[in-house]
């Protein structure tokens, strides 16, 4: 009977053997630093992994299909962004007290005023159409 030989395991880098787990290191790092990497976007990520997949590899088009699902996510995203500062403006409009003529009593910053109106005191927002070189206290 034939004994059954071992295959010999070559040597693992810097003495690690298989049962310490593989090296973990980026295939992305040789193109850019980390910090660069951490920078860019879902998409411009996916434009590298595919840059560096040879030519006529079958998964380009996972790639392709996987870059246009992140376009349209990206997409989506900045509406929303866009939505949410519209919204963001819209709500500080409908905070901000109604229009009142009054007395100033001082500016306290330029966009804000402490003003009397009928023996109340408010502090408003001034018109930004009203230049403040034309306001004068009292």
């Amino acid at each position: 009977m034939a004994e059954p030989k071992k295959k010999s395991v070559p040597p693992s880098p810097a003495g690690k053997s298989p049962a310490d787990g593989p090296e973990v290191s980026s295939p992305l790092g040789g193109l850019l630093p980390r910090e660069e990497l951490d920078r860019l976007s879902a998409l411009q990520l996916t434009d590298l992994i595919v840059g560096k997949l040879p030519p006529r590899h079958p998964a380009i088009l996972d790639m392709v299909y996987l870059r246009e699902r992140i376009a349209s996510i990206e997409e989506t995203n900045e509406e929303a962004r866009q939505a949410i500062e519209k919204m963001d403006a819209i709500i500080e409009k409908l905070r901000s007290p109604a229009f009142r003529v009054g007395t100033l009593l001082t500016l306290i910053q330029p966009d804000q005023a402490h003003v009397c109106v009928g023996g109340t005191d408010y502090v408003c927002r001034v018109d930004p159409q009203v230049p403040l070189s034309s306001l004068q206290v009292g």
